[in-house]
């Protein structure tokens, strides 16, 4: 349920994701698109400004050409007020026949004041002239410029319009990021709970399992003990039955020796007597060695002995490892201590916990001499184990195998009267 929860948010905010990439890949689409307007804008306003200086140009040449052909025109009509002039005046010699007694002083006035009135005609021809173009190109002028302002209102218009919706594009961007921005943080805080309550209910799993485990690990120790105790007690009881037997064999020869020396007269024996009748299973012992030490292992599994079989060498067995696997599953695995040696037919004993107080309790324990006889205690290692096969190793410092003893059962059973 944890897991189906969290993939749901793990889709959402992955969704929520994709969404935001979407809105910010807009909002940069819209940033350039406002990028790329803009330098059409300047170059709008360049082009303008271009063509309005084309047309001022046009304009003065248009001008020049106008005063141009007014000057041609003026010539024109001077040209032809001289022709119209030289014809009266010739006229006038004609009509006149009296001109050579004129007086010369009304004749200059007579051509001055005619001078005088062309040249007034001539400049109020040009005045007229002057100020007809002067008119056209003002006006010409000021239409143009109305169509140039129209222009660059529109083109400054349609960039408020652009810019305004950009602005608004902008702040519906930033809200829906925002809003966005406050689902993650929601599935956010959500995930992180789940992860603490998923931790937290893991932690539990592990402290219930790891109990657990230390209950089964007791209960087979407490196995593993019951079992020993079971083996040393059938151990026990066939030492005293053994015992039983060499005292009776004992009493039975005393008897015999008192009855030959007259001593004893008459023997009663019971008149009846109980048989008992014992099976014991029978065991397969492999023992290998590569080297002068050699395993013995009894079958109660008390304890481990490593005897030097050697005559004369000093052989130190520090750091060497000791394995034992029983139906083949791992019981011990030892590192003997430092400083450890076993002298020339001497030996060691690896007892376990159980097989060290049993050790303890025998009589024979006081006559073992230190130097040739020594012993070592497992106390963390409550037995060392009871199977249908058992496997013993000695492995030196580098591992290779020195020593090796294969108890293995077999379906026989022996029946002992």
């Amino acid at each position: 349920m944890i897991q189906a929860e969290k993939q749901s948010i793990d889709e959402q905010r992955l969704k929520l994701e994709q969404e935001l990439d979407q809105y910010a890949s807009n909002l940069v689409h819209l940033r350039t698109s406002y990028a790329e307007l803009k330098p059409k804008v300047e170059s709008y306003r360049a082009t303008c400004k271009d063509t309005f200086q084309q047309y001022m140009t046009l304009t003065n040449d248009w001008s020049l050409a106008k005063k141009q052909t007014n000057e041609s025109k003026i010539r024109v009509q001077m040209t032809k007020n001289q022709i119209k002039y030289f014809k009266n005046f010739y006229s006038y010699e004609l009509n006149k026949c009296d001109l050579f007694s004129m007086d010369m002083s009304d004749f200059a006035k007579f051509w001055k004041l005619e001078w005088e009135q062309i040249v007034e005609k001539i400049r109020h021809d040009f005045k007229l002239l002057y100020e007809a173009i002067r008119q056209e190109t003002i006006s010409f002028y000021e239409e143009k410029s109305k169509e140039v302002q129209i222009e660059l209102e529109q083109i400054t218009q349609y960039q408020q319009v652009k810019q305004e919706k950009y602005i608004k594009i902008q702040q519906k961007l930033q809200s829906e990021y925002e809003e966005v921005q406050k689902k993650l943080t929601y599935e956010k805080e959500i995930l992180l709970k789940s992860e603490a309550i998923y931790f937290k209910l893991e932690s539990e799993l592990k402290t219930i399992q790891i109990q657990d485990e230390e209950r089964f690990e007791a209960q087979s120790n407490d196995l593993y003990g019951l079992q020993e105790s079971i083996v040393a007690m059938v151990s026990s009881v066939e030492e005293i039955r053994r015992r039983k037997v060499y005292l009776e064999s004992e009493i039975i020869i005393y008897r015999h020796l008192l009855i030959k020396c007259g001593i004893v007269k008459q023997i009663e024996m019971p008149s009846s007597s109980v048989v008992s009748i014992t099976k014991k299973r029978k065991f397969i012992i492999e023992s290998q060695c590569r080297g002068s030490i050699n395993i013995e292992c009894p079958l109660d599994s008390t304890y481990i002995r490593l005897m030097n079989q050697s005559a004369s060498a000093v052989i130190d067995i520090s750091r060497w490892l000791l394995k034992r696997r029983v139906d083949s599953k791992m019981v011990l695995q030892y590192t003997l201590p430092n400083g450890l040696r076993l002298l020339p037919g001497s030996e060691l004993r690896v007892y376990s916990k159980l097989g060290g107080a049993v050790a303890q309790k025998s009589s024979d324990q006081s006559a073992f001499s230190s130097s040739l006889h020594q012993q070592i205690i497992l106390n963390d290692v409550f037995s060392m184990g009871i199977g249908d096969k058992i496997e013993t190793q000695l492995l030196d410092e580098k591992g290779e195998e020195k020593a090796s003893c294969i108890q293995s059962a077999t379906n026989d059973w022996i029946v002992c009267d």
